[in-house]
């Protein structure tokens, strides 16, 4: 990911960065796990949150001037299971949504005044199969990549 910014790599093909928008979702329901307990900081929001919330001040370069967000909590874990945010950024925003009680999905989508990027998989992609990018420029021309996933941590 560090390179992403050093490189321009995200500003090459989507322009000028104006929403980003995370999904990072998985499910688990033992209550013994350490995801699951609130004493120690566990919950949706401190355990795959905080991916989306690096990701958008990352890439923003910038902290939210403004910050929105509703979860949804159980009464047997005490914690937050799963939660949506919407950061206002100076020159753009980001929408994310974190859920330790949901199917399985992540998705980054990253979208600018000339194109999108989309990479599936981005925060810990399998190691025995591709991860995959797709960009799309303004013409409305997509390209998809396939990439092992030691590439990965090199973008």
């Amino acid at each position: 990911m560090g390179s992403w910014r050093s490189a321009g790599w995200t500003r090459a093909w989507s322009g000028e960065l104006r929403h980003i928008h995370t999904h990072f979702a998985y499910n688990l329901v033992d209550p013994n796990n350490i995801r699951n307990r609130a004493e120690i900081g566990g919950g949706a929001l401190m355990d795959v949150g905080c991916y989306a919330i690096s990701l958008s001040r990352f890439l923003f370069r910038d902290e939210p001037g403004r910050v929105l967000g509703r979860w949804r909590s159980i009464p047997i874990f005490r914690l937050t299971v799963s939660f949506l945010a919407c950061w206002i950024f100076g020159r753009g925003s980001a929408t994310f949504t974190c859920a330790t009680q949901l199917a399985p999905y992540q998705r980054v989508i990253i979208s600018g005044s000339e194109g999108r990027i989309e990479i599936e998989i981005p925060f810990n992609p399998s190691p025995d199969r591709s991860c995959r990018l797709w960009l799309q420029s303004e013409g409305g021309i997509e390209t998809g990549i396939a990439m092992a996933v030691e590439g990965v941590w090199g973008l």
